[in-house]
């Protein structure tokens, strides 16, 4: 498999493991997200949590719907 943010997907799938080697694999979603945004911040790697993304009509360009995802890292990988 080729990643497009090699280095950074390299650096989040070790955050993923340390965090889950860490603390184990029977805590809610929630602690580990707030885990993982520490380790983050630890690392000086930027995100926005929970970002919203606004979906429109291909057809008239009016809203739709909107997605909200965990984390934007580094203004280049969606969690």
């Amino acid at each position: 498999m080729e990643f497009i943010e090699k280095e950074l997907s390299g650096q989040l799938m070790g955050i993923f493991y340390e965090v889950r080697n860490k603390y184990g694999r029977f805590h809610r979603e929630r602690f580990y997200d707030k885990v993982v945004a520490e380790v983050l911040e630890l690392r000086g790697i930027s995100y926005i949590d929970q970002p919203r993304v606004t979906q429109y009509s291909i057809d008239t360009g009016k809203e739709l719907s909107y997605v909200v995802f965990d984390k934007l890292v580094a203004d280049k990988i969606v969690l």
